[in-house]
């Protein structure tokens, strides 16, 4: 379970895995439930070097693929995992939407920049928006509606 903080009604309110590199901090209404979460990472010099290091092979890679559209894709889908599912850095993230010419993994920034958010009504509001860009994904979007 990792370490758990509660606040004085007894809810939890953070969350630190037992890898202790994800700490996930809980929002909750006046009556305890659940309402958003949000994912940090620890501040720890030595990973945030790690992930400065690993971030700066990265956007080598994406300058050596130029115009080469194969190796672009791949090259910005490794920068998307790295974003948003290592550093943790979603307006990094967001940034690369505008380089994304493959649909399917624009939709993928997107639905996950849709679910970063600190309450669950402002991620089901972007969850709405995203159905109208993409409504071929409709059924899929709507199923992660937090009710």
């Amino acid at each position: 379970l990792g370490e758990v903080s509660f606040d004085e009604k007894g809810d939890l309110v953070r969350r630190l895995d037992p890898t202790r590199y994800v700490i996930t901090t809980y929002t909750n209404d006046d009556y305890g439930k659940r309402i958003g979460q949000q994912v940090s990472l620890p501040d720890d010099p030595d990973l945030r070097a790690a992930l400065a290091s690993q971030e700066a092979k990265l956007l080598a890679q994406l300058r050596v693929a130029g115009n080469n559209q194969q190796q672009r894709e791949t090259v910005l889908h490794d920068l998307l995992v790295f974003y948003t599912s290592q550093s943790l850095e979603f307006d990094k993230a967001a940034s690369l939407q505008f380089l994304i010419t493959n649909r399917d993994q624009l939709y993928s920034l997107k639905l996950t920049l849709a679910c970063v958010c600190k309450t669950y009504a402002e991620r089901n509001k972007n969850l709405e928006a995203l159905i109208q860009e993409f409504p071929e994904k409709k059924a899929f979007t709507t199923g992660l509606m937090v009710k």
